[in-house]
């Protein structure tokens, strides 16, 4: 029976004694070149695949060592905004501390000005009563005063309008005993009398009115040494 191929062709011629043994070497050598050209085919597929899988491994390797040292670097960003994070909240926290203890020593400050703003108004006010009250007493002293000088004053008045009339009604008795000329007397002893008159007049109402006006000025003197 003949050899045929997958198309149903005859691979091999037949002999008397079976397979022409030419045609059987020649096409066992053509399988062996074209398995040798495959499995050479192969190699170079492989060995390109190969290469192909080793440059695949080179970058894999580079980008891995870019990994790590892009998670290193992510690391410390993160390790430096774990830190600036909590410094940012040490920060706050202080700085609220220091607003909310600021606050209080203001608010302790401005109780201690109230309360030297309300003392100092106390103290204006008692001041102002004080000085109200001695003015008040010092007015009620001087209309005291006053009305005791005014007493005085008319006293005294009184007591000189009752003086110069005396010297003035004694001085018309002199001047009318005078007018009265003596029997024996020549018109120059009444002229001399009169004169006598009233150059002892000139003496008497002039001292009478000096006494007067002298006590006055002694009362007024004591009263302004007592104010």
């Amino acid at each position: 029976m003949a050899k045929s191929d997958n198309n149903g062709q005859k691979l091999f011629g037949t002999e008397f004694n079976g397979f022409n043994k030419k045609q059987v070497t020649e096409y066992i050598a053509s399988l062996e070149n074209k398995y040798n050209a495959s499995l050479k085919q192969k190699e170079t597929d492989i060995s390109s695949l190969e290469n192909s899988y080793n440059e695949l491994q080179d970058k894999y390797a580079e980008l891995f060592d870019s990994y790590m040292v892009l998670q290193e670097e992510k690391s410390k960003i993160a390790d430096v905004l774990i830190g600036a994070e909590n410094r940012a909240g040490e920060i706050i926290e202080q700085a609220k501390h220091d607003a909310e203890k600021e606050r209080s020593e203001l608010e302790a400050q401005s109780e201690l000005l109230r309360e030297a703003i309300v003392d100092k108004n106390k103290i204006l006010k008692n001041m102002k009563d004080s000085a109200n009250a001695l003015v008040a007493e010092f007015e009620a002293l001087m209309d005291s005063k006053v009305k005791e000088m005014r007493s005085m004053l008319d006293s005294g008045i009184a007591e000189l309008n009752s003086k110069v009339d005396l010297v003035i009604t004694d001085t018309a008795a002199k001047n009318e005993a005078a007018s009265v000329p003596d029997k024996d007397d020549s018109a120059d002893g009444e002229i001399y009398a009169v004169t006598e008159l009233s150059d002892n007049t000139d003496d008497v109402v002039p001292n009478e009115v000096t006494g007067i006006f002298e006590d006055e000025d002694e009362k007024k003197n004591d009263g302004d040494m007592f104010l």
